[in-house]
């Protein structure tokens, strides 16, 4: 099973997703702040949907963390903000995707299982 951690301090979108994803069969962790995230992700999840704008620490400085300690995680940026530069700089920082707040929960979905096939389901640790 893959086990998805969603990171967004607005917690009905948060909650909106985490029981869309349990619903189609995805492990899923919660964590409002970057702080819980980082706590969290000691549990390895395979796929990370993280906000940018947390109340903590920002979600780009979250990212870089993140791949640092699991290189091959996936990692799906979202923003109600979608600026071209911000983009352009997850992409660099190693994010998979970047999704526009609201999220389209079909096609969240969709390239969960896209990215996951590709992958062949393995992250690789540092």
């Amino acid at each position: 099973m893959v086990r998805v951690l969603v990171v967004d301090d607005n917690i009905d979108s948060a909650a909106t997703m985490r029981d869309f994803l349990r619903a189609n069969g995805y492990e899923c962790l919660l964590a409002k702040t970057g702080k819980e995230a980082l706590e969290l992700i000691q549990e390895e999840p395979e796929v990370v949907i993280l906000d940018i704008d947390l109340p903590d620490i920002n979600g780009m400085e979250l990212l870089k963390r993140f791949k640092s300690v699991m290189p091959g995680i996936d990692v799906f940026l979202v923003s109600a903000n979608q600026a071209w530069e911000t983009e352009s700089k997850a992409k660099e920082l190693g994010a998979s995707a970047f999704l526009e707040k609201p999220v389209e929960l079909l096609s969240l979905l969709d390239l969960i299982e896209r990215i996951h096939k590709k992958a062949g389901g393995v992250n690789e640790r540092a």
